[in-house]
């Protein structure tokens, strides 16, 4: 997957090869690569300030990020199956859902889980709630 920053000045990738890079819009140079999953990383977004960005991976973890440091600031885990994400909204809070599984099946359980303070974090579809570890 690939997203522009909200002022339109860089662009995350997601990748197979288990990182996501952040470009710059204008000059198509490599900014920041982001390491630390273990499996290949299936979504990227920003936050609405762009100053974090959160990733998923096939490994069953998010990760929040730094865009100015490129140092991971949390790594989240629990979804039970590869999470994707949704978005950050104002307030720094972050959804992640289980979709599906590593097989293309669908989960058995799904659903969200909001994370940090303020704001809300819209469903990306339907199941419940399933607990999401910081560690």
């Amino acid at each position: 997957s690939a997203v522009f920053s909200p002022d339109g000045g860089r662009l995350l990738t997601a990748s197979m090869d288990r990182t996501a890079k952040l470009w710059s819009a204008e000059s198509g140079d490599c900014l920041r690569t982001l390491k630390g999953h273990t499996g290949a990383v299936r979504s990227a977004v920003f936050s609405p300030d762009g100053a974090r960005l959160l990733t998923a991976s096939w490994d069953g973890t998010a990760r929040l990020w730094s865009a100015e440091t490129g140092d991971c600031l949390r790594r989240l885990s629990g979804h039970g199956g590869a999470p994707g994400v949704r978005g950050l909204r104002a307030g720094r809070r972050a959804a992640a859902r289980r979709r599906v599984g590593p097989r293309g099946r669908a989960p058995q359980g799904g659903g969200l889980r909001s994370l940090g303070g303020g704001g809300g974090a819209a469903p990306s579809g339907p199941g419940p709630a399933r607990e999401v570890e910081e560690e």
